[in-house]
């Protein structure tokens, strides 16, 4: 794996072995099927839905969509090039590739 990857291949790497239900459950949050209370809205109607294989997520009640990056980006409170690299760490990936920096 190539060293100081794109942000695109960084992710490409982490959703192989991360999953927003696996990276969310890490954080605290308890699903019932596929659904949980949202982090953006903190809607406790469990309107945050998982779809495609868990890589994808859509609030019911306040729209938001995304994939792990922007959960992780909006969480952390940094922008995707530097959140990509708390997924690098989270996921346990960082000995198989360079983290990306933006310079």
């Amino acid at each position: 794996m190539a060293f100081n990857a794109t942000i695109s291949e960084n992710l490409r790497r982490v959703k192989e072995v991360l999953d927003i239900k696996t990276y969310l459950e890490w954080k605290g949050y308890t699903f019932k099927s596929n659904r949980t209370k949202c982090p953006y809205c903190s809607n406790e109607t469990q309107a945050f839905t998982l779809m495609n294989n868990n890589q994808r997520f859509n609030c019911l009640k306040c729209g938001q969509k995304g994939d792990i990056l922007d959960l992780e980006s909006y969480l952390s409170g940094q922008a995707p090039q530097y959140a990509i690299n708390n997924l690098i760490n989270i996921s346990g990936i960082q000995r198989y590739i360079g983290n990306y920096s933006k310079n």
